[in-house]
């Protein structure tokens, strides 16, 4: 998690900062980036947590053990898990 927020740090000091009611192509660009940011922040925060919290319920690991057993488990499984992603995503919508 702490390498989410070092990311959103370097993400938040390359990009131009907008000004209130700026318009053009570097203001749409600031708006773009900050959506994807946000989404894929927020997805990575369930993923990772949804897999760690697996692990705590089946093993009753401490949580950082359990979330590192999760994320091998995953990444050994990555088309499995990310058809398991996809369906989630469709069946909430």
């Amino acid at each position: 998690m702490a390498l989410l927020g070092i990311l959103k740090f370097i993400y938040e000091l390359i990009t131009p900062e907008q000004k209130e009611g700026e318009t053009g192509i570097l203001a749409t660009y600031k708006k773009f980036c900050d959506c994807i940011c946000c989404l894929c922040t927020s997805f990575l925060f369930k993923w990772f947590n949804s897999g760690a919290y697996t692990v705590i319920n089946m093993v009753g690991d401490s949580y950082c053990t359990a979330a590192g057993r999760a994320f091998e488990i995953r990444v050994k499984n990555l088309a499995t898990s990310s058809i398991v992603a996809i369906v989630q995503v469709v069946k909430l919508h």
